[in-house]
């Protein structure tokens, strides 16, 4: 015979906001977006009001790296060989404008 723990969850939304709970420890969730300043000021406010014991924050692989400084280099051969000019002139563009946004 085996053993099934039962878990219950509360889940309540506001905003980007969701409250997933049970007896200990509580989980908040904040849904971002990346580039935007209210989303910023939202995570600010979010962690202030609850104070929490731990962040933990989801990146994709590239942001990761992109945050540990790590980029890869990639030559304009391979970009211009490989048909990715259009990629790489729109991947720049955010970038550009993700720098200047915040």
């Amino acid at each position: 015979m085996t053993d099934t723990i039962q878990t219950h969850y509360q889940v309540t939304c506001t905003d980007y906001t969701d409250h997933l709970s049970k007896p200990d420890p509580e989980i908040v969730l904040i849904g971002t977006a990346h580039v935007s300043k209210k989303s910023v000021t939202e995570v600010k406010e979010v962690i202030a009001r609850e104070r929490p014991s731990v962040v933990a924050v989801e990146l994709c692989p590239g942001r990761y790296a992109a945050l540990k400084g790590e980029t890869e280099d990639v030559s304009a051969k391979d970009i211009l060989s490989g048909g990715n000019i259009t990629l790489f002139l729109v991947h720049s563009l955010l970038a550009y404008l993700q720098n200047k946004i915040g």
